[in-house]
């Protein structure tokens, strides 16, 4: 939903303007539990926004909410390699050139889910 560079927690704070009040601090519990909940109601807000100018009509809570759930518990298919020698690059470019190095990626340990569902995606 967010095309952003990066997706921690204090890059999405700046990246999207949060306004967080004087006294939260990054990193530290409290201060990230503000941050967190003001990303929460960015991406709801974003949400309301989608759905209404998808049917014309207000949804209700629970419809976005449920629209929210459903999004996070499916991988998500990423732009750019995020390590090795083709850290930047997006995965049709690497799959022109190498489309091996994206087979042998597949090989190794402990990826994630958005990763393995990305270049499946692009080499199927």
């Amino acid at each position: 939903m967010i095309d952003s560079p990066s997706h921690s927690l204090q890059y999405l704070r700046y990246y999207l303007g949060l306004k967080v009040p004087k006294g939260a601090v990054a990193h530290d519990a409290g201060g990230d539990v503000i941050v967190l909940s003001l990303l929460f109601k960015y991406l709801y807000a974003l949400m309301t926004g989608r759905m209404k100018g998808e049917t014309g009509i207000d949804p209700t809570e629970d419809a976005v909410l449920s629209n929210m759930v459903e999004i996070s518990s499916k991988p998500m298919l990423m732009k750019t390699m995020v390590f090795g020698k083709y850290k930047g690059e997006t995965f049709e470019t690497i799959k022109k050139i190498d489309k091996e190095y994206l087979e042998w990626v597949l090989g190794l340990p402990d990826l994630t889910e958005d990763l393995i569902y990305t270049i499946n995606k692009h080499l199927n």
